[in-house]
């Protein structure tokens, strides 16, 4: 996928231009479209939320601004396939157990309904194309050096949501932090919102609580931390 990045500042002068909410989606929360089938979760109702967001970023004047920083489809780009071939490989099991059932019901002198290989039924290919949809109405912004030292920086200082050798996530968040600091200082006032996955790294234990001092730092730009979609549609103010 060809993608055009513009700085931190092109991209604040865009969205204080023509104002709407803005979301910064985690690399884990963009594959999550393509595990959606793995989940115990609401399918549908996540599936509906995506496909509604990316209808508000594709809108002209735009009515939701999808925020992707350079190292988030750097990561999605390097994980797509092996996601994909993930799914790929547990339709294929499902299509043995089915398989057995199906012997199993002949033996026994059931008649099920006729055999379907669910991993022929291209389910992969539109989860594809959906990941790939929320991914081009996004306003792609390119790595900043002085994001990058900050990241840096807290890695080394272990502030979350830094791990020990890891610092993508710090890459990430920074980008997100400077670019919502500008925009407060714009006069910015919609909603902002950093959807994440990896509660681990970002949230105290089970709660919702962000991280200390994740949550200060956040507070102080306006922007908010999500771990679900149904969450994160809600802090966006949308219905």
């Amino acid at each position: 996928m060809n993608t055009t990045h513009t700085s931190i500042a092109e991209a604040v002068q865009r969205i204080a231009t023509s104002p709407a909410p803005v979301l910064f989606p985690d690399t884990c929360a963009i594959l999550d479209l393509l595990r959606i089938p793995l989940q115990e979760d609401s399918i549908k109702g996540n599936v509906e939320i995506a496909k509604q967001f990316i209808a508000l970023s594709q809108l002209s004047p735009c009515a939701l601004w999808i925020v992707i920083p350079s190292q988030v489809f750097d990561e999605w780009n390097g994980r797509v396939h092996c996601v994909l071939k993930e799914l790929e490989n547990r339709l294929q099991d499902i299509d043995k157990q089915i398989e057995k059932l199906h012997e199993v019901a002949d033996a026994v002198e059931l008649t099920l309904p006729a055999r379907i290989l669910y991993s022929r039924q291209h389910i992969v290919r539109a989860l594809k194309t959906l990941s790939e949809d929320f991914l081009k109405g996004s306003l792609f912004v390119s790595l900043d050096p002085a994001c990058k030292n900050r990241a840096v920086d807290r890695t080394m200082n272990n502030r979350p949501p830094a791990r020990k050798g890891q610092l993508s996530d710090c890459i990430i968040i920074e980008h997100c932090i400077e670019l919502c600091s500008k925009l407060l200082a714009s006069g910015f006032s919609e909603e902002r919102v950093f959807f994440t996955l990896n509660s681990k790294d970002y949230f105290e234990g089970k709660t919702s609580k962000p991280k200390d001092p994740l949550d200060s730092e956040l507070m102080s730009v306006g922007l908010s931390l999500t771990k679900s979609w149904q969450w994160t549609k809600a802090e966006l103010g949308l219905r």
